[in-house]
């Protein structure tokens, strides 16, 4: 029986079956080709890791698993690891939702730049979700090639979305873009935003943003104002201790505790003789956080003070 007698009466039987058995002979004709294609040598694998895509895209991810077993790849790592990057990658650009968040979910925590790569467009076209994941995706992966996103995503109305950027940014190693930082810090809406800026810039050791991080001072958010104070004494900022004394006599009792808060972050002991009065303060509060501030400061002076 020649090849063509066998197409010919192959085509004749799938012609007269029902709908339901054409398709299910169509679903196997495909899984038979995928075999052959697997068994082909390294030079046709382009055509392999293809066809097995188009199963995937379709829908139809046992038939494509299944040809790699037929194939005998079913052990093979190397098979393997090639069908779950085109599974993950086909998954990120689904026009499926649920499916689109576990692949990207899944992706989230692997450095593959073709999965990156996959998920650089919701960083500025997905939604919430899907751009905070995108993100993390990129900083694992490529991280100094998706600076410009990271940097666009800091204007994002999503707060997850700009935690998310800054993250990122504060594992550069070069090419840092501390006025950016530096002008979330004090204009960002987010308490939280606006301190995981102050973070970044002390990552950075960015002196620059010096009179941004004094400015943050007058935070309304006490965590905001923490974390400039940790910063300027990262950064060696020789007037924090003053600033803090200063403000030790001018703040109004009902607000001196959130200033002794700040002032055991600043390891220089010279600053404890201010705390003392809030040692005999009647509210038990600032009494507390006035000897807290102290031994702070005392477990925290550098060998040479």
């Amino acid at each position: 029986m020649t090849n063509d007698s066998a197409r010919t009466r192959s085509r004749r039987r799938i012609g007269r079956t029902e709908p339901a058995d054409r398709q299910r002979l169509l679903r196997k004709a495909g899984a038979l080709a995928a075999l052959v294609l697997l068994s082909l040598p390294a030079t046709a694998r382009g055509q392999d890791t293809a066809h097995l895509a188009d199963l995937m895209r379709a829908g139809h991810y046992g038939e494509a698993y299944d040809a790699i077993v037929h194939a005998g790849h079913e052990k093979d790592p190397a098979a393997l690891e090639s069908a779950a990057r085109t599974l993950l990658a086909l998954s990120i650009q689904s026009e499926d939702s649920f499916q689109r968040w576990a692949g990207l979910r899944a992706a989230r925590f692997l450095d593959d730049a073709e999965l990156a790569g996959a998920a650089r467009k919701y960083v500025r076209d997905g939604g919430r979700y899907e751009q905070a994941l995108a993100l993390e995706i990129l900083a694992r992966s490529d991280p100094k090639g998706s600076r410009a996103d990271f940097i666009a995503a800091l204007d994002s109305p999503y707060r997850t979305v700009r935690i998310r950027a800054l993250r990122a940014l504060a594992s550069l190693d070069e090419d840092r873009p501390v006025d950016r930082v530096a002008t979330v810090l004090t204009e960002d809406p987010d308490p939280d935003v606006r301190a995981l800026a102050a973070r970044a810039l002390r990552v950075w050791n960015a002196t620059q943003a010096i009179p941004s991080l004094r400015k943050a001072l007058d935070d309304e958010a006490d965590t905001v104002q923490q974390e400039a104070v940790k910063t300027l004494v990262a950064l060696g900022d020789d007037g924090i201790a003053d600033e803090i004394r200063h403000r030790l006599s001018e703040t109004p009792p009902d607000q001196r505790a959130s200033v002794m808060r700040l002032a055991a972050l600043v390891p220089d002991p010279d600053l404890i003789p201010d705390l003392g009065p809030g040692l005999a303060d009647p509210d038990p509060d600032v009494r507390a956080v006035a000897a807290g501030a102290i031994l702070s400061i005392l477990a925290h002076v550098p060998d040479e003070k």
